[in-house]
């Protein structure tokens, strides 16, 4: 199997190249690509030249990044004149700050949309990945740790979403016996995802910190009393087998001193 690496060129008397791209042959014969690309097609004219052909993929991949660095061809971007949306190399994996900020702003106008969200969720409810989907999944995440300055800004975020009443609202679902039913029969055969985990005592000082911290704050006390103030007890009506009781009062004991 062949992969190319072409570039597009302006047909004016000093041709300007505006564009870098690779892929197979049928990539290289397919003529349309962006808004841009077609716009600036058809006001200086369009030539396709290619430039490399080889059977190794990453070659091509290196090779349009490098190029799409050395034409300058990167929409966006200061000094620079194209249609690439990327830097290239694999897709879309490095935007440039313009791109970002309409492919953000294009998703939060999606979001707001009730029949988009709709359209979303009937296409995602109920589906199930496969355990290989997970993992890669999960592969992607791991070792992925935020910066103290995106983690305050995603802080901001959500103290500015709860403290208007609209969205609190949104947040604040009844949930009706139906849903109560589907919710218990999905997860009571489920073991809970702390079973068996172990916490380094690091971990643990610091729940026992931000506990500690919470319940001398007398606000967080009094939440903590409203939530729970006219509602059963969550292990009313609740068999407990005979060592699980002898547990409780060992631990009991332990706790008293006695």
């Amino acid at each position: 199997m062949l992969f190319y690496v072409y570039v597009d060129w302006t047909t004016e008397p000093t041709p300007r190249p505006f564009y870098v791209g690779k892929g197979k042959w049928s990539r290289v014969q397919e003529l349309e690509r962006n808004e841009y690309h077609t716009n600036i097609s058809k006001k200086y004219g369009f030539r396709r030249e290619v430039i490399v052909e080889t059977t190794i993929e990453q070659v091509t991949l290196d090779y349009e990044v490098e190029l799409i660095a050395q034409l300058k061809t990167q929409h966006g971007l200061p000094g620079h004149w194209g249609a690439n949306f990327t830097s290239g190399g694999d897709g879309v994996c490095n935007p440039s700050p313009l791109v970002r900020k309409k492919q953000s702003d294009a998703s939060k106008q999606r979001f707001r949309d009730p029949l988009e969200v709709e359209k979303i969720m009937v296409k995602t409810r109920g589906k199930k990945r496969t355990k290989a989907a997970r993992q890669k999944m999960r592969d992607a995440k791991l070792g992925i740790t935020k910066s103290d300055e995106t983690k305050q800004r995603m802080r901001d975020s959500q103290i500015r979403r709860f403290q208007d009443p609209a969205e609190r609202a949104k947040c604040t679902h009844i949930y009706t016996d139906e849903e109560r039913r589907r919710i218990g029969d999905a997860t009571r055969s489920r073991p809970s995802p702390n079973v068996g985990r172990k916490y380094s005592e690091e971990t643990k000082q610091k729940n026992r910190e931000t506990q500690l911290k919470r319940f001398q704050d007398p606000t967080e006390r009094a939440k903590c009393g409203n939530a729970s103030r006219g509602k059963p007890g969550t292990m009313r009506g609740r068999k407990l087998s005979e060592e699980t009781r002898q547990r409780m009062r060992a631990g009991q004991l332990r706790r008293f001193g006695k």
